[in-house]
């Protein structure tokens, strides 16, 4: 399936990559509470998730997505993303 091909109005998800500042092991680094200029154990590099999309920009191409692991938000391009499918909410 295709960004341009899900149905406006129902949840949605897929597997995605971005550049971020990871660690070692690939996991996003938490910047939060870093000062300005101080040296980090992180690095700029590829960092692939799985997030729920909450907004779909067609003309530009571009989904905003959540993050399912850190609940940041992402602007990924189209051509970034892979296994799109519907989300099935479980309460608990």
């Amino acid at each position: 399936m295709l960004p341009r091909d899900i149905t406006a109005g129902e949840s949605w998800a897929c597997r995605f990559t971005v550049t971020a500042m990871i660690d070692d092991e690939g996991n996003l680094y938490d910047s939060s509470g870093v000062e300005p200029g101080a040296v980090v154990a992180a690095r700029p590099g590829e960092y692939h998730g799985v997030g729920v999309i909450v907004r779909r920009d067609v003309k530009q191409e571009l989904l905003e997505l959540r993050d399912t692991a850190s609940g940041k938000h992402f602007v990924v391009e189209f051509a970034r993303v892979t296994d799109i499918d519907r989300v099935e909410w479980i309460e608990e």
